[in-house]
């Protein structure tokens, strides 16, 4: 029952490289689209 709890902060780490990094290198309207979601959801 340890590893997926180990696993799972990695995945968050993956997913947050692709929705932030890969935006600002690839597509910056990406990442207008992204900031007020959060906004809303935070």
């Amino acid at each position: 029952m340890e590893a997926p709890n180990k696993a799972f902060p990695e995945l968050v780490n993956i997913l947050i490289c692709f929705f932030f990094y890969l935006p600002i290198s690839c597509n910056n309207l990406f990442v207008f689209r992204l900031i007020p979601f959060f906004m809303v959801s935070g």
